[in-house]
């Protein structure tokens, strides 16, 4: 299953097959496409990135 990536969904991990669970779920607080994605993990702890663009001269 694939889960949609928007501020207020709510995610848990878990294994492709389901065979493996992990303790770790939350709900993404800020979703910027190419820009930054943010979540809260369910024990209070929060979570950014940031893109940025990487020019490459060759």
């Amino acid at each position: 299953m694939i889960c949609g990536l928007a501020a207020g969904l709510n995610f848990h991990m878990a294994a492709r097959d389901g065979s493996v669970e992990f303790d770790f779920a939350g709900v993404y607080d800020a979703v910027k496409t190419h820009e930054k994605i943010a979540y809260t993990i369910d024990d209070g702890r929060k979570v950014e990135f940031f893109f940025r663009q990487r020019v490459i001269h060759t």
